[in-house]
């Protein structure tokens, strides 16, 4: 029997359910029948991303699959259950955490090799990216290319920097994940051997990791602590790394009952097999499965953003959904451009897709122009502009529809008159040079933009991913720790000096609202 196999089964009965794969099904076809409502309602592509996240909802398919692997003896079920669970996962998280650092994907590509998905690698670590430039975890993310891609010269500075990070105050994990990717580039098996024991044994105190894997829930994290997913991607890591050496007979599984035997066995015995979909749900839409084949997801790309590169969701997000458009799978089209942009906004949008700043200004994206323009009549009172966004108050910032035109006009919201409107800018570059300064008329700001603090109220369903989404979006000058410790106690003041207007939008798109109060 595997070994504490009695012991998850009784967890995750009590935690999922004994129906817990009859509620999966149901609760994606209910789905569907929403999903397929909203494309007549023409807001498909947001409830689209709503599917992602309830399929992700507490591990379920992960732990279905792991699950189905202990009660039958039949490992393959594991490996699809991680592949699966990993697939969705990265998808839905390159999309949504826009502005991430490059490192963004390493836990998920340690999880890729735990089930053999190496042409997942190829598109959530691409070669072409390079290394990681900064980053907590830019040493292991810049050793696991390195190891990866065979790269020497990558290898020998992500070495140098695993030495200068083991030479830091960090916990025992952290010291003990250096130092088995440190051994591993040095091919020192003695000392990957005892990392992996280690890291084991220490693999339920690292937050930050579990955390990410499986959110802020008690309940889920103990399920998850009793697989060390994470170790077994650190295993097939060794393994892929030394497979044409002859130290690979060396590498010796570490002995805890949270790393399962059974499941490595059955990779070893069939040359770590290739992963295949643990839930077929082409009868209700075809789709969802088609959505993680490695053809359809694009590879993630960087934006330079000040010193450092940073995940560009938007174009992640385009570029999977002109690939299922292709596939004729997808039951709707996205919105065609509506609105003749000037240029000059073009060349904006394209290197920022929406910007939000500190004196309450928001420039809307691609994404948000047709639904702030609809929701502020923009179409009914001046239907030859468009409007590009607004000062967080009592002010909208007006364009025509005019591919060479450059002129911004700054209108109250009451009145779109652009023969006296509150301020001209004749060249939307030069005042974006100027930081988009608004000037204030006989020295008064008459703008009426009521400023207050940013509270948050609730937690986000997606626990610590969901928080990490709030401070990157609001740009909070605070560590994700220190965050996490405030929002044990809500409401807790995230900061001072924002419109609730601006905080909506931010909100709304980052799909958290009704989280916030202003005060």
């Amino acid at each position: 029997m595997i070994k504490g196999a009695k012991s998850f089964q009784q967890k995750y009965e009590k935690i999922m359910g004994e129906s817990s794969a009859d509620k999966l099904w149901n609760d994606v076809k209910n789905g569907i029948n929403e999903f397929t409502r909203k494309i007549e309602l023409g807001q498909a592509d947001g409830y689209f991303w709503n599917m992602y996240f309830n399929l992700l909802r507490e591990n379920r398919i992960l732990f279905e699959g792991v699950n189905k692997a202990i009660v039958t003896g039949d490992m393959n079920y594991m490996l699809k259950g991680i592949y699966q669970e990993n697939r969705f996962n990265c998808i839905y998280q390159n999309r949504s955490n826009s502005g991430g650092a490059q490192t963004i994907n390493f836990i998920e590509v340690v999880i890729a090799y735990s089930c053999n998905d190496y042409s997942l690698l190829e598109k959530i670590m691409p070669f072409k990216e390079g290394p990681a430039t900064c980053g907590y975890s830019a040493p292991f993310y810049n050793m696991l290319y390195a190891v990866t891609y065979h790269d020497n010269e990558v290898g020998n500075k992500a070495q140098a920097e695993l030495s200068a990070f083991m030479g830091k105050k960090r916990t025992q994990f952290d010291l003990k994940l250096a130092k088995f990717f440190y051994d591993l580039y040095q091919k020192d098996v003695d000392g990957v051997n005892c990392g992996l024991q280690e890291l084991c044994d220490l693999m339920g105190k690292c937050k930050w990791i579990n955390e990410h894997i499986y959110g802020l829930d008690k309940d889920i994290q103990t399920l998850g602590k009793m697989v060390a997913i994470f170790i077994h991607g650190l295993y097939h890591i060794a393994m892929k790394f030394l497979e044409d050496s002859p130290l690979l007979d060396k590498i010796k599984m570490p002995e805890h009952k949270s790393f399962i035997k059974e499941y490595e066995e059955f990779n070893i015995e069939k040359n770590f097999p290739e992963p295949h979909n643990l839930i077929n749900f082409d009868p209700i839409a075809k789709f969802i499965n088609l959505s993680i084949k490695t053809e359809m997801i694009p590879e993630v790309s960087f934006s330079k953003s000040g010193r450092m590169y940073v995940n560009d969701g938007k174009r992640f997000e385009k570029r999977l959904f002109a690939n299922l458009q292709k596939s004729k799978a997808l039951p709707f089209e996205l919105k065609e451009e509506k609105y003749k942009l000037p240029a000059v906004y073009k060349e904006f949008i394209c290197k920022y897709d929406g910007l939000s700043l500190e004196n309450g200004c928001t420039f809307y994206s691609l994404e948000e122009l047709d639904a702030m323009n609809k929701d502020l009549q923009v179409n009914i009172y001046q239907p030859d502009t468009v409007a590009v966004g607004d000062d967080g108050g009592d002010l909208v910032f007006l364009m025509k529809q005019e591919k060479e035109t450059k002129t911004v006009y700054l209108v109250d919201a009451g009145d779109y008159d652009l023969e006296s409107p509150y301020q001209i800018i004749p060249d939307f570059n030069k005042w974006m040079e100027k930081g988009f300064e608004i000037e204030d008329i006989d020295g008064e700001d008459v703008r009426g933009v009521d400023y207050g603090d940013l509270y948050l109220i609730k937690m986000p369903k997606e626990g610590v991913k969901g928080l990490v989404t709030i401070k990157r979006a609001f740009n909070l000058e605070m560590s994700t720790g220190e965050l996490l410790q405030k929002s044990k106690s809500l409401p807790t003041k995230l900061l001072s000096n924002i419109t609730s207007s601006k905080a909506n939008i931010i909100a709304e798109k980052i799909g958290m609202p009704g989280l916030f109060e202003i005060r």
